[in-house]
């Protein structure tokens, strides 16, 4: 018999989905592209539902894009991705996991008209603790994006992201777009369910700002803890934030936030799903075997490379 759950986690999706919103973007309505981002994010204080003290959660992630532009409506997408985690499955367990994610980004940006524009997309991806190298945790993601431009400040955006996860299919209708007020202080980018933000500026140089990450991950697990496994990671995370130039083309973003119904199950290999439609699961009989966490602070770091697609205003 199906049986649907519905988690208390907001959104699963992908980062790369986001950077996937601003390639629609660039021969549209947005005046830069950000071509590379390094974050670093840090639990200090891990805990366990059951009330034990976990160890501080630890995530690298490294985005680069290469874009190479073939005509005035055609622009060949590539990319890479690289993530690091550290994590504490169990208490029983003295030390952590370490979780990574390799992939790649490849796809094209397409404009029909002065209005429409749309965005292809393969990710292909390894994700798994590597206790076997490349052998295991091979993941196929698949995102369209169709773009209709309103003015140089507004645009609209939808599509559909689908990806071969650890527990089955996943498949995430998506809608959002992008907006820049004529006095170019207020910004906001959206492509929900996964990723929304807001910014300010303040003065000439700092903008404050807050985001949302509902994002999802799952690696393959076969070390000496788990031999035979997944894990599902799930995480909504809210930030404030302060944005400051350190040169015209470097960022850097201080992140203060919180973690809303943040989980990392275990489950065996075997145990899947039917389908998972963004937060609907169909068919999910699955048993965790490791111990939940409870919500706690997260502090991140993200350090930007943009590039500007209009040259900078000379002085009067």
């Amino acid at each position: 018999m199906l049986r649907v759950r519905l988690p208390s986690y907001v959104a699963r999706g992908s980062l790369m989905l986001f950077i996937a919103l601003l390639w629609a973007a660039p021969l549209a309505s947005q005046t830069y592209i950000d071509l590379a981002k390094l974050s670093y994010a840090v639990t200090p204080n891990n805990n366990f539902d059951n009330g034990q003290d976990g160890n501080p959660i630890n995530e690298w992630n490294l985005q680069i894009d290469l874009p190479v532009v073939l005509d005035k409506k055609s622009v060949l997408i590539t990319g890479f991705t690289g993530n690091s985690l550290n994590v504490g499955l169990d208490p029983s367990l003295s030390d952590g996991s370490q979780l990574y994610t390799l992939g790649i980004r490849l796809g094209m940006n397409q404009v029909y008209s002065d209005t429409w524009s749309a965005t292809y997309l393969l990710l292909p991806k390894f994700s798994s603790d590597f206790s076997n190298g490349f052998r295991d945790g091979f993941q196929l993601g698949v995102a369209t994006l169709f773009s209709k431009t309103y003015s140089k400040r507004l645009k609209f955006t939808f599509g559909v992201f689908t990806n071969t996860e650890e527990y089955g299919q996943l498949v995430v209708p998506l809608f959002g777009g992008y907006y820049l007020s004529p006095d170019n202080r207020f910004e906001a980018t959206l492509l929900l369910p996964s990723v929304a933000e807001i910014n300010y500026a303040v003065g000439t140089k700092i903008r404050l700002g807050m985001n949302f990450d509902g994002l999802g991950a799952t690696y393959v697990l076969q070390d000496s803890n788990f031999s035979h496994a997944y894990v599902t990671k799930s995480s909504n995370e809210i930030f404030s934030y302060i944005r400051f130039p350190l040169t015209r083309s470097v960022l850097l973003n201080i992140k203060a936030g919180y973690s809303v119904f943040r989980s990392y199950k275990v489950y065996d290999r075997d145990d899947k799903v039917d389908l998972s439609l963004a937060t609907i699961y169909i068919g999910d009989n699955r048993t965790v075997l490791n111990t939940g966490f409870k919500d706690n602070f997260i502090f991140k770091f993200d350090l930007i490379y943009r590039f500007h697609l209009e040259k900078k205003p000379s002085a009067d």
